[in-house]
């Protein structure tokens, strides 16, 4: 399922622009660079607002300790695999990101993905060179909606991106007007 939401990156993309005329590296470098960051934020933000073991607990003793049924052992053992299994999962949502970025060609060494079992997806694709580069990623796994409706989590991480942005670009100006300035 995709996340459908209106952002407005307008304050972002100015501020790219801005950033890109006073660093060293080319624009498609620039991207590069910020999508990378704007990922690892992503993939923070989301195992942050993911549930703790503490929280799953108390979910399933809310739903009065009822499990799936179908599974081999006592009413003890399901309860146990259950949880076990909802405490596996915590930080899966968020290695969407991972694969997303990996997929649009962000650089992730193979090492981060060794970690995690299951099949994470993601679509991401990126043009890093040419008059427009860009880069894009799709968190498509179940539970990023939910927890993106809930949390608005991708306009904190743009807002954070852009912010940090900023900070640059006053010490590049600070630092043009003020020779002695470091």
């Amino acid at each position: 399922m995709k996340v459908n939401f209106k952002f407005d990156d307008k304050d972002f993309q100015k501020t790219l622009k801005e950033y890109s005329k006073l660093s060293s590296l080319n624009l498609g470098d620039v991207i590069k660079k910020r999508a990378t960051n704007v990922a690892f934020k992503l993939i923070k933000a989301y195992r942050a607002a993911a549930p703790t073991k503490a929280k799953i607990d108390s979910d399933v003793a809310g739903l009065n300790y009822k499990v799936r049924t179908g599974k081999k052992g006592n009413r003890k053992q399901q309860l146990r695999r259950e949880i076990a299994s909802r405490k596996r999962h915590i930080g899966f949502t968020a290695m969407g990101w991972v694969i997303a970025a990996k997929n649009s060609g962000i650089g992730f060494k193979s090492k981060v993905l060794q970690k995690f079992t299951g099949k994470p997806t993601g679509e991401g694709s990126s043009k890093l060179s040419g008059k427009k580069p860009f880069a894009s990623f799709e968190n498509t796994l179940p539970g990023a909606d939910v927890m993106e409706k809930k949390h608005g989590i991708i306009s904190q991480v743009m807002k954070a991106e852009t912010k940090d942005m900023r900070v640059y670009i006053e010490r590049k100006v600070l630092k043009q007007k003020n020779k002695n300035f470091k």
